[in-house]
């Protein structure tokens, strides 16, 4: 279910200006600033430019993502914080196929890599 009603502006403020942190979602006031940051500047550049082609280079410019502090050192898998679902393993999460598919897929390539590390030891390059 979607966090905000499609069409829904009063309930996007709503949800914009409330503190959320679950394994699916952490937003705060910290969070809310710092996007109001990155946004402030490009609330006025566009004007008398070509705006397709300067939110494209917005966009690329910043990566194409806003990073947030307080997301700093969180492991993220399938859009899920590990950590906080580690403190709430009941939390219902909205795909948990995903989760598992993603997670063996983490998996699956740091074994490949510890494989890789491991036959460079064994050829004397370790």
């Amino acid at each position: 279910a979607a966090l905000v009603p499609p069409g829904d502006p009063a309930a996007f403020v709503t949800a914009v200006n409330a503190h959320h942190r679950s394994p699916t979602l952490i937003w705060n006031a910290k969070c809310l600033a710092e996007l109001r940051a990155a946004l402030s500047p490009l609330a006025w550049g566009w004007q008398g430019t070509d705006r397709v082609a300067w939110i494209a280079r917005t966009a690329a410019g910043a990566g194409g993502r806003q990073r947030y502090t307080e997301l700093a050192g969180m492991v993220v898998v399938g859009d899920v914080y590990l950590d906080l679902l580690a403190k709430d393993p009941s939390f219902p999460l909205p795909d948990p196929l995903r989760l598992l598919e993603e997670l063996l897929r983490c998996f699956c390539a740091l074994a490949d890599q510890e494989a890789g590390d491991d036959s460079v030891a064994a050829q004397g390059g370790g």
